[in-house]
């Protein structure tokens, strides 16, 4: 039997509703529940989302995962530039670098403040909530030259970053490589 146009239309409607009340409930749902860990994901210059990975080695990684390290610094050039960097608000992975099994904690931008010099960024931020463990400016300006040249921190200038920890991320099974 041949149903009338107008049935058929009707229940192309109905469906064609059904399912985008459906698409829109996965969504709210998505966003509840990216909200709840409080992170949010970069917005980088190409407008597309990506999760922000930022790279940390120990001792560092270690005092950023038990909260005494607040604020990580860096030059403030490729994915450090004004216009790049990740946005307060924004979830950065921060990965320890050399861990095997893999090895993250997740942070949350509280706010980029850009400063001319390491020297600068250490006597405003708190040489504590940067460095913790250095016991002299002298001595973490060293720590700072291991990784930078005096010529590109004049170059680019130094940005700090402050966060906020949110969660750990420990290592299943799974993940670890047999010796």
């Amino acid at each position: 039997m041949k149903w009338p146009l107008s049935y058929q239309t009707r229940e192309l409607k109905s469906s064609g509703l059904l399912l985008l009340g459906l698409v829109l409930l996965v969504c709210i749902v998505a966003l509840l529940l990216r909200g709840l860990c409080g992170c949010q994901h970069a917005q980088l210059v190409s407008g597309s989302a990506e999760r922000f990975q930022l790279k940390v080695k120990n001792p560092w990684y270690a005092a950023i995962s038990n909260g005494s390290k607040k604020v990580e610094a860096r030059l403030s050039r490729g994915v450090f530039t004004k216009d790049r960097r990740p946005e307060p608000g924004a979830c950065i992975e921060i990965l320890r670098t050399g861990a095997v099994p893999k090895e993250s904690i997740n942070a949350t931008v509280i706010k980029n403040i850009d400063y001319p010099s390491f020297k600068e960024l250490l006597n405003a931020e708190g040489l504590d909530n940067v460095l913790p463990g250095i016991a002299s400016l002298d001595e973490g300006l060293k720590v700072y030259q291991t990784f930078y040249t005096v010529d590109d921190e004049k170059a680019w200038g130094v940005v700090a970053i402050r966060l906020r920890i949110e969660e750990a991320d420990t290592p299943s099974e799974a993940d670890v490589v047999p010796p």
